[in-house]
């Protein structure tokens, strides 16, 4: 039964508030119809408040038609129906649920009735002649022998023919029209050919879904697109020295991503404080994406993981993780002997180098970079843009003060942004989001994985040369090895030589070169070396030693104590923003020691290394170095407010 809106309005009290309504922000409406939205607004209120219809007309300049019209479309319609009510109020809206049907009989040239939706109601009472329509038209997209060539003229005349075979009265609709419904009929004919264009298209991919999903060449971790992109956004880093802040911006950095082809899953990142990575950033990022861990924790407030987001390796299911093919540019880190042995000698990978100038190849892993731009880093004022045009560059007023944003902030809003897009569907996978069709994979497909026992031999940082042990008898001094600028010495190294000079094998971590561990050529450890006092202070990596080494060569550092003379340097150029990333870098490195204010540190039973490191002069104590923005007056020096705060200290 269909309800004027009068009849709803009296079946349906509470509608008369029209507070009652459903809620509509002005914003949701197209921009070129919020204007007539908001005057249908005022015109249902006032109606519903009590006021007649012709006064509601006179106020608006609209006739009382136009008025009940509105109204009907709001409120009217079929009884078990909802009615339309406030998106009734949207101009070119569509109605409630309802499908538009004919109330009244068709129009005869005694009754004209109007024409609104009699072509339906003709196909309705004629089913006949709705079949034979649509044979047709089946025919002809079926490219069938018998079909032909359609045209809506071509239609309308198997329109007019099938009318005549069914008897149908010449005085009633379409025969009261001149134009014999020719639109309607041709309207139909394009809506109906669509139709089962596209249910066949349905048909065909649901019949190879099933073997799309078991094909043998797409699965997870087949294939990982690995590639950089330094992060359109500047950002700052607080120094505090001597209890004073003092807030730096420092140059961009650079994002290191790794993104599973057919799943098109974020596997993991790393930020590396330069604009130029090594080969020590691109094995961060492998052991960042292999290495069981879960979400980064996040400090800046307001910044929360989308519940269930993460990255693969956080997944109990997905541990241990092992690439297949791994697509890569031309870059040199990409080529150092480090990341080609690790990939495809330890864990059996392929490399494939793309062609040069041509960034659309590994298009996953571009897409992700835009994603992230277009969701992240181009949404602060403090960005550079895609290029120097840019309309989102940061204006010449802002790139004269500070940016907003801090390190560990940009750091974490990347984290998250990246495991967000791990768990949004996605309608390449056929909805399903990355990490979802990762864990399909990996519990239903033959996946690589290798076993735990391999996978502990990995260690990416841990890597092994040949050197000569030196061993001067005539001078009665302990036997050393010369490593990266620097003579190591050590105890108990002279018991299985038997010349003055061997070879042995030497292993070290490259993010901590202070001590290495000698084997001989048979394999037996024969001890460890340690470096000179001067470079025991802080950890530090063999890029930062061979820089170091550099400036000493060119007289900008003092030889004595190269360590604390390279970070006074860094300090004393703080404010340069190349230097200040170049600090943060050193910063990461450089933890602070493991010793609380007041408390003795007790080295009768550490090794040399960490008695150097708890051993510090007193001008170390006065410098502290902060990604984010730091609490004056609420400093803890312990090792846990240094691994939560960020803080490193730095000879003065």
């Amino acid at each position: 039964m269909h309800l004027t809106w009068k009849q709803r309005l009296a079946l349906h009290s509470e509608l008369w508030q029209f507070d009652r309504w459903p809620l509509i922000h002005q914003e949701d409406v197209p921009a070129q119809h919020r204007a007539t939205f908001m005057r249908n607004k005022f015109i249902v209120a006032a109606v519903l408040s009590g006021k007649t219809l012709t006064q509601v007309a006179q106020e608006h300049a609209l006739s009382a038609a136009r008025i009940s019209m509105l109204m009907s479309r709001c409120l009217g319609g079929i009884e078990h129906h909802p009615p339309a009510l406030t998106r009734g109020l949207i101009p070119f809206a569509a109605d409630s649920q309802e499908p538009r049907q004919r109330r009244t009989e068709l129009p005869t040239l005694t009754n004209q009735r109007g024409g609104a939706c009699a072509f339906s109601a003709l196909l309705a009472h004629l089913p006949a002649l709705k079949r034979a329509l649509d044979d047709m038209i089946s025919a002809a997209h079926a490219d069938h022998t018998h079909g032909q060539k359609l045209s809506p003229r071509a239609l309308h005349s198997e329109f007019k023919r099938m009318l005549t075979s069914l008897n149908w009265p010449a005085s009633h609709y379409p025969y009261t029209q001149s134009s014999m419904a020719y639109e309607s009929v041709r309207v139909y004919g394009q809506r109906k050919f669509l139709e089962i264009a596209s249910a066949r298209a349905s048909a065909r991919l649901a019949s190879t879904l099933p073997y799309r999903k078991l094909l043998p060449n797409r699965k997870a971790l087949r294939a990982v697109q690995i590639d950089e992109h330094l992060l359109d956004v500047r950002s700052k880093i607080a120094i505090v020295e001597d209890d004073q802040i003092s807030e730096v911006p420092i140059a961009r950095v650079t994002l290191l991503l790794a993104v599973d082809v057919d799943t098109l899953c974020n596997l993991g990142f790393h930020i590396s404080y330069s604009a130029h990575p090594n080969q020590d950033d691109m094995l961060a990022l492998i052991d960042n994406c292999i290495s069981p861990q879960g979400n980064k924790p996040l400090r800046t407030p307001g910044l929360h993981y989308t519940p269930g987001a993460m990255f693969p390796n956080a997944l109990q299911s997905a541990v241990p993780l092992s690439f297949g093919v791994v697509q890569l540019d031309n870059a040199w880190l990409h080529s150092a002997h480090s990341v080609m042995d690790f990939l495809c000698e330890k864990m059996g990978a392929t490399l494939c180098y793309g062609l040069p100038a041509m960034p659309t190849v590994r298009g996953i892993v571009e897409h992700a970079f835009g994603v992230l731009c277009q969701k992240a880093t181009h949404r602060f004022a403090s960005t550079t843009g895609s290029h120097s045009h840019d309309p989102k560059r940061e204006s010449a007023k802002n790139r004269k003060k500070l940016p907003a944003i801090t390190a560990q902030e940009l750091e974490e809003i990347i984290a998250v942004t990246l495991t967000h897009y791990n768990v949004t569907p996605n309608s390449a996978l056929q909805g399903l989001t990355p990490l979802q069709a990762f864990q399909r994979d990996r519990e239903q497909r033959y996946v690589r994985s290798p076993s735990r026992l391999i996978t502990q031999q990995w260690q990416p940082y841990l890597r092994r040369v040949r050197c000569t042990l030196h061993w001067p008898v005539d001078e009665k001094r302990r036997a050393y090895v010369n490593f990266n600028y620097v003579k190591y010495k050590g105890q108990h190294l002279t018991s299985s030589l038997t010349q003055r000079k061997s070879s042995v094998w030497v292993e070290y971590d490259v993010r901590d070169i202070r001590q290495l561990t000698v084997f001989s050529t048979g394999g037996a450890c024969l001890g460890t070396v340690h470096a000179p006092k001067s470079w025991q202070h802080y950890p530090h990596s063999v890029s930062t030693r061979k820089l170091i080494c550099r400036l000493v060569r060119q007289g900008q550092l003092r030889a004595k104590d190269p360590l604390a003379s390279y970070f006074r340097n860094l300090l004393d150029s703080k404010n340069h923003p190349l230097h200040a990333r170049q600090l943060l870098r050193v910063h990461r490195q450089f933890p602070s020691p493991e010793i609380s204010p007041g408390v003795a540190p007790n080295t009768a039973s550490q090794s040399p290394s960490t008695a150097y490191q708890q051993s510090m002069p007193e001008p170390f104590n006065r410098t502290m170095l902060y990604d984010a923005a730091p609490t004056p007056g609420t400093f803890q020096w312990s090792a846990h407010a240094a691994n939560h705060e960020g803080s490193a200290h730095a000879r003065r």
